[in-house]
């Protein structure tokens, strides 16, 4: 997680993380850590199949393009990753917490990719 100010006010507890990423992680680091998330949820049966794999698919998706050297559409598929993890606790299929997690992570993604 990029070690800035911004960051730093949301680690309400002080312990140096948040969601459980320390400050100046890496993106590749980030990277996995959102996709062993979304690993961890489809086993544990908070998402099915279908939703992990299109999750899973929005990730590859912006890792694709991110290497083909288009940041700026990888942001656009991690904010839609956002928005669709956002629709998915408001359906009630992911907790509020859980989904916190998976947005934060893209959101720290974007952060670094930008």
């Amino acid at each position: 997680m990029p070690d800035v100010p911004s960051y730093r006010e949301m680690d309400l507890d002080g312990d140096g993380t948040i969601c459980g990423l320390g400050f100046s992680a890496d993106l590749e680091t980030v990277r996995s850590d959102l996709r062993e998330k979304l690993t961890e949820l489809s086993a544990s049966g908070s998402l099915n199949g279908g939703q992990a794999n299109a999750l899973g698919a929005r990730i590859q998706r912006a890792e694709a393009l991110l290497a083909e050297g288009k940041a700026g559409a990888a942001s656009n598929v991690l904010e839609a990753f956002v928005l669709h993890v956002e629709a998915l606790a408001r359906g009630g299929v992911l907790t509020p917490e859980d989904a916190a997690e998976l947005a934060v992570r893209a959101r720290i993604l974007i952060d670094l990719i930008a």
